[in-house]
């Protein structure tokens, strides 16, 4: 196997893991939480650094640009940028999750403390 067709499989399985992330940020959008919106923002991010990875070299290739290494640079950091507002939505949703979790533990003692008097 080639080293092109196995860099094209290992770019296609992280295009496949983003959009996992961003079909699982809409699900959690539905809910209204807190950092769901961060997490679509940096899916976003990363999926158009991704497919700039794949698109830009093709157009730089065809009008004649010498050297893509630049861009590359370029696409790698969009890519981290994304994942890494993706990652701070995540961490601003679990930190609202948990907020709710101890929410509903006070009241479920409040309730409990009514019952028992």
């Amino acid at each position: 196997m080639s080293s092109s067709i196995i860099f094209s499989l290992f770019q296609l399985s992280f295009v496949l893991s983003t959009a996992i992330q961003l079909i699982a940020s809409v699900f959690l959008a539905k809910e209204k939480a807190g950092g769901t919106a961060v997490m679509i923002g940096g899916g976003v991010v990363s999926m158009l650094g991704q497919v700039g990875y794949w698109v830009v070299p093709l157009y730089l290739r065809y009008v004649g640009v010498g050297s893509q290494l630049r861009f590359f640079y370029l696409a790698s950091a969009v890519i981290a940028l994304g994942s890494l507002i993706f990652a701070i939505g995540l961490l601003l949703y679990g930190l609202h999750r948990r907020g709710q979790a101890s929410r509903v533990e006070e009241l479920e003692a409040i309730l409990e403390s009514i019952h028992k008097s």
